[in-house]
């Protein structure tokens, strides 16, 4: 795959890698013939991690580019990972993580999870089903604890639904634990598992992307094809009926589409295809499918007002959701009660909208949570908007909601070398030039 990019491509990847990097990119573009893991892993292979935000049920975390980890809002289960504190309205270091190389994050209902460069994951805050991964059911933890039993698996991604959680391994395989009512962990059975199980029916797949809702779970394989598995009573699993799955499940309506990005909310599901545009099936409740109609799908089915937005990112929060175009414009829809769309006091919206309040600033990432959203831009800067229960949004001393993104306090910038790498590489990688 290295090959076969543009040489112009293949030079700028030379001048921000070693040799050695260089020899490990070819090992990974052999098994991963995807271009968002490629750009993943550049990023990850260099001194800087790419900043991260994420938006948990009550509480938020962000990502610095110097692998340092903040939390804020609800502490009620010890998701902040600050040890025996309360609730916090502004961002706080999460000490315990202190050097220890963070590149990615993850945020559940009520706990929280850290991937470190070296393969490990650490976990805390509620543990009522298992889902840190730690062997048992009791004893919530305040502050990060490694699961050992991914010790050796080289992970390299991590991702939370409400009470279950998962491990993808280098090799493509993926790991599961936690709540396993609706049989989200796709183990062929409903047990509640607190240490993670490897999804043996996804063992040849090829795996290079996960994402968890409620109780269902979404996996994409290198090929593009994507796999849905748990609860189904909305067609969140997107398999034409309204039938759980215990056990992985082919989605065969995206089935050539080039799907290179997925993403769970509550009780629906979405896909990006390579060529930016966006499918979504499940509940939607609230408009929450951005079609301008109200009935939950249980096939995959296109988002036609986004069709010339170049979408290069999705989130999906409780009953709302979010998207980032190529040129930085940020899209809302679904439900506004606590202002989480970021349009004002306005009601619910069943079609995307645009967040006039983020024009022009640059935003690189999103990230939608149950009732509140967050917005990272390229200087740094974070932005909050909906419910502040609890401190969810950052932003200091309490107010209940803000319905425009409001700018937080802190900041956690990334070099002007890391912004045009993570631009350039986007532009000309994450979206083939045949397809833009």
């Amino acid at each position: 795959m290295l090959d076969n990019l543009p040489p112009e491509i293949v030079g700028e990847i030379s001048k921000l890698l070693s040799p050695k990097d260089i020899a490990s990119l070819r090992l990974v573009a052999q098994q991963y013939a995807n271009n968002e893991c490629i750009i993943k892993y550049l990023l990850n292979l260099n001194l800087e991690v790419c900043p991260e935000i994420a938006a948990g049920y009550l509480h938020s975390l962000a990502l610095a580019p110097d692998g340092s980890v903040y939390a804020w809002g609800g502490n009620c289960h010890g998701q902040l990972g600050l040890g025996p504190v309360g609730e916090q309205n502004t961002p706080q270091q999460i000490l315990a993580l202190t050097g220890r190389q963070i590149i990615a994050i993850a945020a559940g209902e009520f706990s929280s999870f850290a991937l470190v460069a070296d393969g490990s994951v650490y976990a805390w805050g509620d543990n009522g089903h298992g889902q840190l991964g730690l062997g048992h059911f009791f004893g919530e933890q305040n502050t990060p604890q490694q699961i050992l039993a991914l010790t050796g698996k080289q992970i390299i991604a991590i991702a939370a639904g409400k009470f279950s959680s998962f491990a993808l391994v280098a090799d493509g395989s993926v790991y599961a634990w936690g709540n396993n009512h609706d049989g989200q962990l796709g183990l062929g059975s409903v047990g509640y598992q607190n240490t993670p199980q490897q999804i043996l029916a996804l063992n040849d797949k090829n795996i290079i992307a996960i994402a968890a809702g409620v109780g269902h779970s979404l996996a994409l394989a290198a090929d593009g094809s994507v796999y849905a598995w748990g609860d189904n009573g909305h067609g969140q699993l997107g398999l034409g009926h309204f039938g759980e799955q215990n056990t992985p499940q082919q989605i065969p309506a995206l089935n050539g589409k080039q799907i290179i990005a997925i993403a769970v909310g509550n009780y629906n599901s979405f896909a990006r295809a390579a060529d930016g545009s966006v499918y979504v099936w499940g509940m939607n409740h609230y408009g929450a499918l951005g079609f301008g109609h109200v009935g939950d799908e249980n096939t995959p089915q296109q988002i036609l007002a986004l069709n010339d937005k170049n979408i290069i990112a999705i989130s999906a929060g409780g009953y709302h959701s979010l998207v980032l175009a190529a040129d930085g414009g940020v899209y809302a829809w679904g439900t506004n009660h606590y202002g989480q769309l970021g349009l004002g006091p306005v009601g619910e919206q069943n079609t995307p909208q645009q967040i006039l309040a983020l024009t022009g600033k640059q935003i690189i990432a999103i990230s939608a949570g149950y009732y509140h959203s967050l917005a990272l831009a390229a200087d740094g800067s974070v932005y909050a908007w909906g419910s502040n229960d609890h401190g969810g949004l950052g932003l200091g001393p309490f107010v209940f909601q803000y319905h425009t993104p409001v700018k937080l306090s802190s900041k956690f910038p990334s070099s002007k070398l890391l912004r045009y790498r993570l631009a350039f590489l986007r532009q000309h990688i994450v979206v083939p030039p045949d397809k833009r």
